[in-house]
């Protein structure tokens, strides 16, 4: 089939590897990949589950938004980004929307992008009510009013066993930011 999206590898400023693509659409067992520090990821995909270690093109569920690089076409079919989302995510429901029209998305590891990822805005509660205010827009977009209760309850749940493990560890500043 044809390729509707691409992205390349995504470097930090030190040239280090950071995340360029995931191989699995926003879903319940990523919640549950998340909250297991990427258990499964590791298992099915090894060190490629988020950056392409090989040196051969692959089909992945989603580029990150910064490198994405869109056949006209696959855009126009799908309109573009949906304007409900305002940060996050919105680049997940541009992949799944041009996936689902039959097109391939595929990470080109040949191409090199740094992105100062973060700089812009830093981690603070306001990142972290942006972040699941588009999560929670792609998940009802994509999901089922059951799987998207399922899928807060797991989120939920992560989030107060962090917060308490942050406060046990006398790290207040950050238990407030996701509390």
């Amino acid at each position: 089939s044809i390729s509707g999206l691409c992205g390349g590898n995504i470097f930090d400023s030190d040239m280090r590897p950071i995340h360029s693509h995931d191989r699995m659409p926003p879903c319940l067992l990523c919640e549950l990949d998340i909250i297991t520090r990427h258990i499964y990821s590791k298992l099915a995909y090894g060190k490629n589950s988020w950056f392409n270690h090989t040196q051969e093109q692959m089909k992945v569920a989603l580029i990150t938004g910064a490198d994405m690089m869109v056949r006209r076409q696959a855009w126009d079919e799908v309109g573009g980004f949906d304007m409900s989302f305002f940060m996050y995510f919105e680049d997940s429901d541009l992949c799944v929307c041009i996936k689902d029209k039959g097109y391939d998305i595929m990470n080109v590891p040949d191409a090199h992008i740094i992105h100062l990822e973060g700089k812009s805005f830093h981690e603070s509660r306001a990142r972290v009510e942006r972040y699941f205010a588009g999560r929670n827009v792609f998940f009802r977009k994509h999901y089922s009013l059951l799987y998207n209760k399922i899928t807060d309850g797991i989120n939920i749940c992560s989030f107060r066993a962090g917060v308490t493990i942050f406060r046990l560890l006398g790290k207040d500043q950050q238990a407030d930011i996701y509390q």
